[in-house]
């Protein structure tokens, strides 16, 4: 049961970091002491997330027949290791050619997003957040914290996962964030790998 709003938030933050590319497949780990359990409620769950901002409507019932006819293949595995963590559940999605990861947990009934593709980080995963994937190097944590700040937009917390030569940020915010917020962050950050995010509390 604590899984649940984790799982329902993942779906909706595939669907977001998808857009509006059709999504091919969706694979759903369950890792460390999930591993083994009836699991098929987080699933079903998980899709009740992505599908909610296409249709508006998607439920326990029609969420996998709904999702199969849109052709998103779902497979469901488990691994009885979890790095770091107890239970993870992992989320693989595959869309526009590209196959890209996310990793969520639960910590003292908190959902938290633990990692994103090759980054990994641990932050609180509800309400408005924002993430930016760019070059690493000095001075881009200040940029964007600057221009947000400039909107009046505050910001609740941040974390910064690195790997190879690049970084990702994850933002939780207290309000929204313009679109032309985020295309000025783009821009001065030179990456086209932004995105404002609404998940629900």
């Amino acid at each position: 049961e604590p899984f649940m709003p984790l799982a329902e938030r993942m779906g909706s933050l595939v669907q977001q970091m998808v857009g509006n590319n059709p999504l091919d497949k969706i694979e759903i780990a369950y890792c460390g002491g999930l591993a083994g359990k009836q699991t098929k409620l987080l699933t079903v769950t998980t899709i009740i997330g992505y599908l909610r901002n296409i249709i508006g409507s998607a439920n326990i019932i029609n969420a996998l027949p709904v999702a199969k006819q849109k052709g998103i293949e779902i497979a469901e595995t488990s691994n009885d290791t979890a790095k770091d963590y107890s239970s993870i559940i992992e989320v693989k999605f595959t869309y526009a050619g590209k196959t890209r990861a996310i990793r969520g947990t639960v910590i003292g009934g908190i959902p938290r997003l633990v990692g994103v593709d090759a980054f990994s980080f641990d932050i609180p995963m509800s309400g408005d957040m924002m993430y930016v994937r760019y070059k690493d190097e000095p001075g881009v944590i200040g940029i964007v914290g600057n221009i947000i700040g400039d909107a009046g937009v505050n910001i609740a917390q941040m974390t910064v996962g690195r790997s190879g030569k690049c970084a990702m940020m994850f933002l939780t915010v207290d309000s929204n964030i313009p679109e032309d917020v985020v295309a000025k962050v783009a821009e001065a950050v030179g990456t086209e790998d932004v995105k404002f995010l609404d998940l629900a509390e």
